[in-house]
């Protein structure tokens, strides 16, 4: 396609020439001379092989062709350019889940569940007792989905996921460890994704509770009783202890552990491999071992390596 019809269709700036036609969007450091070039940081702009790159608005002089969105609205441009290139060329063909459509002979509807309008579910899933999925959803292959699950419309969930499985509240007896599967719900909101592997158990008294377009990464564990709020997204390897509050539009990074019973403020971010021990305020940036505000981190990181050299 022409720079201008991407552009025009896009809702982008073009500086150069417009006529240049291109065939693909990749990253700066793997794009050729006929791709689109993404450009996350200035630099990108002067290093790719390409002609014309993506990025926000800057003041540096280049021999490049430059397609500029507003600023923030990188991520969504790279989408929106890469949803067009590919209805345009079938060799850029996008992750699609509509070959399930082909394939739903083999699985399993328990009793008195409920499937909405155009929801695809793939081979080998296992749908309960009492389960409520909206509309447009995608239950991929392999998935387990607990009795008594509520699934809002237009939700993905991926292989290997499983919802509403038992509560894993511990405690003693008689000297002896006991598990009590819990009478609680899952409820899941609309537009959210959940990934491969993830896990959501069941309330143990009250519902397990996921806000509305919240994403969920692979390998994901929401213990019982959570309650996330809406926008909030999780990335892989995190675990989430039982009854944990997450507001609304709160990040939580790749290998984070929350304990139990603390509360994360909305618009608050949790960094890579922390530890939340205790209540996170409104907009705050956690990280380390001690769920320390960022910068605070940083400044006693820097004072022990210093101590350290001395």
């Amino acid at each position: 396609m022409k720079i201008k019809e991407i552009a025009k269709l896009c809702g982008l700036i073009v500086y150069g020439n417009g006529d240049f036609q291109v065939e693909g969007i990749t990253y700066s450091e793997d794009a050729q001379e006929q791709d689109i070039s993404v450009a996350f940081k200035k630099s990108d702009i002067f290093k790719t092989k390409s002609k014309v790159v993506l990025s926000e608005p800057f003041f540096e002089q280049s021999d490049k062709i430059l397609l500029l969105c507003q600023y923030g609205q990188l991520f969504p441009s790279l989408v929106k350019i890469a949803k067009l290139l590919a209805q345009n060329d079938p060799q850029l063909k996008l992750c699609c889940n509509s070959d399930f459509a082909h394939n739903q002979e083999k699985f399993v509807i328990g009793p008195n569940s409920v499937i909405g309008k155009s929801t695809i579910i793939g081979p080998f899933s296992t749908i309960g007792t009492n389960v409520c999925i909206g509309d447009n959803c995608v239950i991929e292959s392999n998935v387990f989905i607990g009795d008594n699950t509520v699934i809002g419309d237009n939700c993905v969930i991926h292989s290997g996921a499983k919802i509403g499985v038992a509560s894993y509240f511990h405690y003693k007896e008689d000297g002896k460890n006991k598990v009590f599967e819990g009478i609680g719900k899952t409820i899941i909101n609309s537009d959210c994704q959940i990934g491969f592997n993830s896990v959501i158990q069941r309330g143990t008294l009250s519902n397990t509770v996921i806000g509305k377009n919240v994403l969920i990464g692979n390998l994901v564990l929401i213990a019982h009783d959570v309650k996330i709020g809406d926008s909030c997204m999780l990335i892989c390897q995190s675990g989430i202890s039982g009854r944990v509050i997450i507001g609304k539009r709160v990040s939580i990074w790749g290998k984070t552990g929350v304990k139990d019973n603390v509360s994360i403020g909305d618009d608050s971010c949790i960094l890579a491999m922390s530890a939340v021990t205790k209540n996170v305020g409104k907009g705050k940036v956690i990280s380390g071992l001690f769920s320390r505000e960022h910068k605070n981190e940083l400044k006693i990181q820097g004072f022990i390596e210093r101590l350290f050299r001395k």
